[in-house]
């Protein structure tokens, strides 16, 4: 179900603070900037942008390296209303590494990664569950894992729990959590208490 404007602005605005409290002062005003394309008069975004340090002149238009950038970041953004955000990171993963300089796309990537960040953690549950291997050793090469699943996979020995092993992988926490998600999803890992 699609977001109302209302609940988007109010997302943006707590996703900007949370931003601005962590230093990440770019995201934080991306966050704002958005806020105030929906409402051009909003005042806590205008505020917060000030007292940021940014320009709260006329709210600059996204504009990207190409058409194709341009339909791509419209999807990204469709999904991401439609409330499909698992798929709509891939689409705003693959702007954010052709737009590296653009605080907007930037900003979209960030909200999206803490958004599913939320969502992978709540389906992990008990982080201190121990996660084991549920099928055989030559069945998982079926998978075609990617690396980093394929790394995490290997860490998993039936008495680590899944804390340890995201802190042992020296992965992005988001990265760890998304790759634990996914292995649990296909039905490969099972987390025990």
């Amino acid at each position: 179900m699609a977001e109302s404007k209302e609940v988007l602005i109010s997302r943006l605005m707590e996703e900007g603070l949370r931003y601005y409290g962590e230093g990440q002062m770019d995201q934080a005003a991306g966050c704002w900037q958005e806020v105030l394309r929906l409402d051009p008069d909003h005042p806590e975004a205008q505020d917060y942008l000030k007292t940021a340090g940014f320009d709260t002149g006329e709210v600059e238009l996204f504009e990207v390296s190409g058409e194709g950038d341009a339909s791509l970041l419209a999807d990204a953004l469709e999904l991401f209303r439609k409330g499909e955000v698992q798929e709509s990171l891939e689409l705003f993963e693959t702007l954010a590494r052709q737009n590296p300089g653009r605080m907007e796309v930037q900003g979209y990537f960030e909200l999206v990664r803490s958004h599913l960040f939320k969502y992978y953690r709540e389906r992990v549950a008990d982080t201190s569950s121990v996660l084991k291997v549920k099928i055989a050793p030559q069945e998982i090469m079926k998978y075609d894992l990617p690396v980093d699943a394929g790394f995490l996979l290997s860490m998993i020995d039936g008495s680590t729990s899944v804390n340890e092993i995201l802190a042992l992988s020296g992965m992005d926490p988001f990265d760890g959590a998304r790759v634990v998600h996914r292995l649990l999803e296909a039905g490969i890992v099972e987390a025990n208490p």
